[in-house]
């Protein structure tokens, strides 16, 4: 049986965010088996609680962001990835604004923090989703398509394409693959700091693949194309 896991003790970060600049400070907190992730507003007069699911996600625009009602999270990709890549099932992230706090831009610090903690393994199996027939969705057409399929593996594997028009991009390479059982997770995703183009700097979201990291089944292998650097993300969720 694979057990779900949470974290032993509470942690806690400080920083601002991304998009709001707003000082944040946020915990993350041990939940019991089947709570899932939860995100807690505790700024509000009257608390909100946010579960993580698929019909959670009200806006994927510069960054991915949950909401109950009027209260809102944006910006959680980075924590969902470092979740996801240490099988963190359940967790209650208790904040005090409205976005995340971004740290170093990447996902390895929410790591360093949950590792801090320690992971705990839970007396229940983990849930997963398989994926028994390819599904896929599209957006836009031409230069502007956009899309994203999975098709069914005994795993979890994810293959990005990019197409930028920038120089940049084009002598780089535009293509990544990465298997969830044989790669590397803190060294290929979470390490790696977001990318933007000039133009987008002021708003600029961390990449599809954190993104797809944080959102999609590990029974999967999902392939995606995006044509602009800020409208590239996946939201399904165990």
């Amino acid at each position: 049986m694979l057990q779900q896991r949470t974290i032993k003790t509470i942690t806690r970060a400080v920083g601002m965010g991304l998009h709001s600049g707003q000082r944040v400070e946020m915990t993350l907190r041990p939940a019991q088996p089947d709570t899932g992730i939860v995100f807690r507003r505790v700024d509000l007069p009257e608390p909100v609680d946010m579960p993580i699911h698929a019909q959670a996600i009200v806006d994927t625009r510069m960054a991915s962001t949950i909401g109950v009602g009027n209260a809102k999270v944006h910006t959680i990709e980075h924590l969902m990835s470092a979740l996801y890549g240490l099988g963190i099932d359940n967790l209650y992230v208790d904040i005090t604004a409205e976005e995340v706090p971004i740290l170093d831009g990447s996902s390895s610090s929410f790591v360093f923090l949950l590792q801090s903690a320690g992971i705990e393994l839970q007396n229940a199996a983990k849930k997963f989703i398989r994926i028994k027939q390819p599904v896929e969705v599209r957006e836009g057409e031409g230069k502007s398509l956009k899309w994203a399929r999975f098709d069914p593996y005994h795993g979890f594997k994810l293959k990005f394409d990019i197409d930028f028009s920038h120089p940049a991009v084009d002598s780089t390479g535009q293509s990544f693959e990465f298997d969830m059982g044989e790669g590397n997770y803190m060294r290929d995703i979470a390490a790696p700091a977001p990318l933007a183009l000039p133009k987008t700097w002021r708003c600029c979201a961390p990449m599809a693949w954190r993104w797809a990291v944080a959102w999609t089944t590990p029974s999967s292998w999902m392939t995606t194309r995006c044509s602009t650097a800020t409208a590239c993300a996946t939201t399904m969720s165990l």
